[in-house]
């Protein structure tokens, strides 16, 4: 869906948000259109929330670019990405504003997917270039995208230990799996989370020390 550009007046942003093809067919009513058209002019100015404090969530310039970059590349050489990956390269491309949630998910992405630049093809100059890693990785907003949502993740990770009085919410453990067998998927892949005790986390829960064992038992 298209947003305002900083150099756009009203009338041109409406021009341009009733001709455009992801707008008329999710409203093809043009009063539809053009009450959803003025909502997002209204809304131009307003900053996304996080735990009640301000925090700007609008793709840059730059993660847009890379993101059209990797829908063109997906479109020439079909490979790379997958259905998410080109929702999310959709949303940076428009520069759509993001929820504190799907920022977490560029963060995780970006993480998990770090080993695919020492594939061959991920550097321009490279046979097969350019991959399929490096396509995935241009749909999320490229090198760009990962440090805009490192940036934002920590921003967030500040206003968490504010709201618990400089308690972090998020630790980082290390342990131990010698004496454990872990199986894999087909995607080799191992993730969890864990919350703070005592704490009001995002989502307003609270783990109490001691119940939890109880909570999993019973579950």
């Amino acid at each position: 869906m298209p947003t305002p550009r900083d150099d756009e007046t009203e009338s041109e942003f409406i021009s341009r948000c009733m001709g455009d093809e992801e707008a008329v067919s999710d409203f093809p009513d043009q009063d539809q259109r053009a009450g959803f058209c003025y909502a997002v002019w209204r809304r131009r100015d307003e900053k996304a929330t996080y735990r009640g404090e301000e925090i700007d969530l609008t793709p840059t310039d730059s993660m847009a670019a890379e993101a059209k970059r990797g829908l063109a590349w997906r479109d020439e050489f079909n490979r790379g990405g997958t259905e998410v990956g080109v929702a999310r390269a959709r949303d940076l491309a428009n520069k759509r504003e993001l929820s504190p949630e799907t920022v977490r998910r560029i963060i995780s992405y970006f993480a998990r997917h770090e080993v695919d630049k020492e594939a061959e093809g991920f550097r321009q100059g490279e046979e097969g270039y350019p991959s399929a890693g490096r396509i995935a990785w241009a749909l999320w907003g490229g090198d760009a995208g990962q440090t805009w949502a490192n940036a934002k993740g920590r921003q967030m990770d500040r206003i968490d230990e504010e709201k618990q009085g400089g308690r972090p919410m998020l630790e980082k453990k290390m342990t131990n799996f010698s004496s454990c067998q872990v199986k894999m998927g087909d995607l080799g892949i191992f993730e969890g989370y864990a919350s703070v005790f005592d704490g009001v986390d995002s989502y307003n829960d609270t783990i109490l020390k001691g119940k939890e064992g109880s909570s999993l038992s019973s579950g």
